[in-house]
């Protein structure tokens, strides 16, 4: 009698456990435990699209530093830019027609405030324009695949042939000089405008290339006549 006592309990619990193993299994987990895989996998490919929308968009960000093309184009379009200003003043003196006047100034305020921006862009980059303005500061190849050194002789060279001229022949050699001057700056300038790649000197191009060509159209105009 105390034996069958002590086996009652035993039958009951091995009976509970194999009915509760025969128990079919619940068909919400199975959904759960999909539902989180292929939330994971969404959340997955959600991040590696993000990061590569970053990656693309990483190379047009402006970063701390330019390129060496880029840095190539803001020595030029400095010195460039400079030079403009300084025969555009040589011009106001000595030009006797009263467009070519005209034309200089419009070239002083233009350039001038061109200029500063750049020059403003460059000092965020820690490259400073002050120095080297006027003359080359290095030998690396500009975009437009003259040197740097090359394009202060050729500007250096422009300015001491106006400096020796005076009255109708300034007037007539300094717009052929503006024609194809600025015909090389809109050149440069449309290429940075597409290929650079800094954001804010792509920026600066493409703000700039309308002055540019306006420039070139005055200067046709009074060539012409």
């Amino acid at each position: 009698m105390y034996l069958c006592r002590m086996l009652v309990p035993v039958v009951l619990t091995t009976a509970a456990a194999l009915a509760q193993s025969q128990q079919p299994a619940d068909p919400s987990r199975g959904k759960d435990a999909r539902s989180t895989s292929g939330s994971s996998t969404s959340d997955k490919t959600s991040t590696s699209s993000r990061d590569m929308d970053q990656s693309k968009s990483g190379s047009m960000k402006s970063t701390g530093q330019f390129s060496k093309a880029d840095s190539d184009f803001v020595k030029k379009a400095a010195r460039g830019g400079q030079m403009e200003v300084d025969l555009a003043q040589q011009a106001l003196t000595k030009a006797t027609n009263p467009d070519v006047k005209s034309f200089a100034q419009r070239l002083v305020t233009d350039h001038t405030k061109a200029n500063e921006e750049l020059k403003q862009i460059a000092s965020r980059k820690g490259m400073m324009l002050d120095e080297g303005m006027h003359h080359s500061t290095g030998d690396g190849a500009s975009s437009g695949g003259q040197t740097a050194a090359q394009s202060g002789s050729d500007h250096s060279a422009m300015r001491n042939k106006l400096m020796n001229l005076s009255g109708d022949q300034f007037d007539r050699a300094y717009m052929k000089e503006m024609v194809a001057d600025h015909q090389k700056d809109i050149a440069e300038f449309e290429k940075a405008s597409k290929n650079a790649s800094d954001m804010d000197l792509r920026a600066f191009a493409e703000k700039t290339l309308p002055t540019l060509r306006e420039h070139l159209q005055m200067a046709q105009s009074i060539s012409k006549k």
